[in-house]
């Protein structure tokens, strides 16, 4: 367990001050979306862009840190083998989404509370449509990263970034005529099987980079 923990510290010092600095920018971000767009829409837009924006800035940091001479030579010598530090990735990626959830809940009450706007909580089927988009998102990232490398995954993942513009309008779209009838569903048996989806995928992913990071020559 001290192990776990020691990967998942590395992580959290590397990107402590950038995470001081995201939490401002994350909860502003929360409610300018949430009153731009309306509805349903806005709760799970303002949960969801949040939560893809900030992982992607830490990972993609991290990436970066650990990609160049100096981190892939302390990787090389560190006494911890590569299977501890792909496992500790992960568990820091997930402690973000789990903050990123509790701070955007909490920004949601603040607001409620000021009267500033309405802006409703994730609610659990938020939540799983998120995770699962999510988990496919930094799954491809972070098997990508640990089987090339991050200056050849970066380019995926930028491109991705630049197409939002043009994919969220459509995305959008298709909630607004469709989402309506997801909620008039048993929306928690939805949302469990979209969390139980998600942890799957993340756990191949897992499973995958492992393998791939430890045949990587670094």
């Amino acid at each position: 367990m001290r192990t776990y923990f020691i990967a998942i510290r590395k992580d959290f010092i590397l990107q402590k001050k950038i995470i001081f600095l995201l939490i401002p920018i994350l909860s502003a971000a929360s409610i300018f979306i949430n009153y731009k767009l309306e509805g349903v829409v806005g709760q799970l837009m303002s949960f969801f862009l949040v939560e893809l924006f900030g992982l992607h800035i830490l990972f993609n940091s991290l990436s970066q840190l650990e990609d160049n001479e100096f981190g892939r030579n302390a990787l090389v010598a560190s006494p911890y083998c590569r299977k501890l530090f792909v496992l500790g990735r992960y568990m820091f990626l997930a402690l973000v989404f789990i903050s990123i959830y509790i701070l955007h809940n909490l920004v949601s009450f603040l607001t409620n509370l000021v009267g500033f706007c309405r802006f409703d909580h994730a609610t659990i089927f938020i939540v799983g449509i998120t995770l699962l988009f999510i988990s496919i998102w930094d799954g491809l990232n972070l098997t990508l990263y640990y089987k090339f490398g991050y200056s050849k995954m970066k380019i995926i993942g930028n491109l991705f970034i630049f197409s939002m513009p043009f994919i969220l309008p459509q995305i959008t779209k298709f909630l607004e005529k469709n989402i309506g009838l997801a909620f008039a569903s048993d929306t928690n048996i939805i949302a469990l099987i979209m969390i139980v989806l998600g942890i799957i995928v993340y756990f191949i992913s897992y499973n995958l980079s492992v393998k791939l990071f430890s045949k990587r020559d670094l």
